[in-house]
């Protein structure tokens, strides 16, 4: 049995790489709206069309010409975002989405490359095409073979997603245990045996403390010069708190979720959107 997982790490590319991701990003995405686009004009003229990806990708060359700077991208980037648009069609097909959006500079930009890669685990570093050799910061050894690389712009900073492979011969544990969990107000939640699942005072303490500081810059951003030096200054500083508050609620869910998946074979969740902690 092969179990997929992912790596997560912080990739630290030079000036140079970092224009290139930019531009990278910019035109997965330029390839990415004008297909959305032209898919859409044609299913309103034709309401059983269905969206293909192949066909897609064979509108890169054209492209290219009418648009050289597409050139400087790798190819496999443009034709992997065009398989990620399948999904967002089949959403629409099926209902689960009423409207498909052209994606927004600066809004989870990403670029995923399947081949054409090297992981330097000794050295700590990644060889994307392109781009050439970049330093990441390794926290943990990589197991299986590497499917793989997604980049992901995450504020002022790369991000770099590791996608694995690996075979297991050992079966997973036989249990029966099933509980369900009911999403609280004063209490993050309840499992249906009525353990309380609470979010740690010093969690809650941090969380209203940078909250705090967020909304006290923000209010400061409101009496700066729009694009000036201080104002860029101040909106990467509210950026990186935003993300350091993302951070801890989502060690706090994984730490949570890891715990209940390894004691219980059946999780029923009230909802499944859960946007962040509840303050108690």
């Amino acid at each position: 049995m092969e179990i997929l997982r992912g790596y997560l790490f912080q990739i630290l590319p030079n000036g140079e790489q970092q224009r290139l991701l930019n531009r990278f990003c910019g035109c997965a995405r330029y390839v990415y709206n004008e297909t959305l686009k032209l898919e859409l004009a044609l299913l309103e003229a034709d309401p059983d069309r269905r969206y293909r990806w192949t066909k897609a990708i064979n509108r890169i060359p054209a492209w290219k010409k009418e648009k050289t700077w597409l050139k400087e991208c790798a190819s496999q980037v443009l034709q992997q975002k065009l398989i990620d648009l399948s999904s967002s069609f089949e959403d629409l097909y099926s209902g689960k989405a009423k409207e498909l959006k052209p994606r927004k500079k600066g809004i989870n930009d990403s670029i995923r490359f399947p081949q054409h890669f090297e992981v330097d685990e000794a050295n700590s570093r990644i060889k994307l095409p392109k781009l050439g050799w970049m330093p990441y910061r390794k926290s943990r050894n990589i197991e299986g073979e590497v499917k793989s690389i997604t980049v992901k712009k995450d504020g002022d900073r790369w991000l770099v997603s590791i996608l694995t492979g690996r075979d297991v011969e050992k079966p997973l544990p036989e249990t029966t245990s099933a509980v369900g969990i009911d999403m609280g107000v004063e209490v993050f939640a309840y499992l249906s045996d009525g353990t309380p699942i609470p979010v740690p005072g010093k969690i809650q303490d941090t969380i209203a403390k940078m909250e705090k500081q967020i909304a006290v810059h923000q209010k400061q951003l409101k009496n700066k010069t729009k694009f000036s030096k201080n104002w860029k200054k101040l909106k990467k500083k509210i950026a990186k708190d935003h993300r350091k508050l993302a951070l801890i609620r989502q060690d706090f869910h994984h730490k949570t979720s890891t715990t209940l998946s390894k004691n219980h074979a059946m999780i029923v969740v009230e909802d499944l959107n859960i946007k962040g902690l509840t303050k108690s």
